[in-house]
């Protein structure tokens, strides 16, 4: 077995994920995905049952593929999930900042990117609370959060369904300032390539390419195109959520977000003046096995 097995978990709002990879390299340069599970957290379930059930098929699945290591992290952690963490991992939860996300998110991302560190690019993971942008070559020069989260949008301002269009106008002005505020605040994201991260992108970018991905077209590094996300922007904001759920998508449990999911990923590229989005399947989970130190 190859040295340098390390799991990674992140434990969010809405779902709890893992990777299993292996590092080839001391610098955590050189992983290679060995397993990789996701668990949503439904709304009105009782998290605490839930999130120990998670994590301790979790360590049945770390415990099987002899990890050598283990970092947990939350953007939340709280008293609760460090026992439960304990209980089921022998770990204590990292708690991390919005800062703390979008470097990992940056480090998960631009990895394994071809141009890394030839060229700048802004990183932006999209996420249900809240959105962060990183920009910078190999490392992160410059950093951004902003309370632009996509079940957020949703629960906000889509009262009807599908959105009416004063909904969708008040949302898209109140987007707007937000990622302009984020975007004044990385100076130098003109001249990067835009990279998306996050279940929200990696949906959106499933449903613009429809059968294109696949074995020759892997979504991981597909780019899509600011007039392609427009296109899917106007359907996904006139679909009932209905022919939403039926859907297939990466992550079925974002059927009732994506008109906002859509929205957000629109904003972004037109705000950055960007044509051209690359897809990232590699986020904060990977950046957090480089490092699980």
């Amino acid at each position: 077995m190859p040295q340098g097995r390390v799991a990674a978990i992140e434990c969010g709002a809405d779902s709890i994920q893992l990777l299993v990879a292996d590092l080839a390299a001391a610098d955590g340069q050189g992983l290679t995905e060995v397993a990789r599970r996701f668990e949503p957290l439904c709304p009105g379930e009782e998290a605490l049952p839930r999130t120990r059930a998670v994590l301790a098929d979790y360590a049945e699945v770390i415990a099987r593929l002899q990890v050598h290591r283990v970092r947990l992290c939350g953007t939340g952690a709280d008293e609760s999930l460090a026992a439960i963490a304990l209980d089921t991992l022998g770990v204590e939860p990292d708690t991390l900042t919005g800062a703390e996300c979008a470097q990992l998110a940056f480090a998960g991302a631009v990895g394994d990117l071809p141009g890394a560190g030839q060229v700048s690019h802004l990183v932006v993971d999209i996420g249900n609370r809240s959105t962060q942008f990183a920009l910078g070559m190999s490392t992160v020069d410059r950093i951004a959060s902003v309370d632009l989260g996509c079940a957020a949008i949703a629960e906000r301002y889509f009262q009807h369904d599908p959105p009416a269009e004063e909904e969708i106008e008040q949302a898209r002005q109140d987007m707007t300032f937000l990622v302009d505020h984020a975007l004044a605040a990385v100076p130098g994201w003109r001249t990067a390539r835009l990279v998306g991260v996050s279940e929200s992108v990696a949906s959106i970018a499933a449903f613009v390419l429809g059968d294109r991905p696949g074995p020759e077209q892997p979504l991981h590094h597909a780019v899509i195109t600011e007039e392609e996300v427009s296109v899917a922007t106007a359907e996904l904001l006139t679909m009932p959520a209905d022919t939403r759920r039926a859907l297939v998508t990466p992550y079925p449990h974002l059927a009732d977000v994506l008109p906002s999911c859509a929205l957000a990923v629109q904003l972004l590229m037109q705000r950055a003046g960007q044509q051209r989005l690359i897809v990232s399947r590699h986020d904060i989970l990977h950046g957090l096995a480089r490092y699980t130190g």
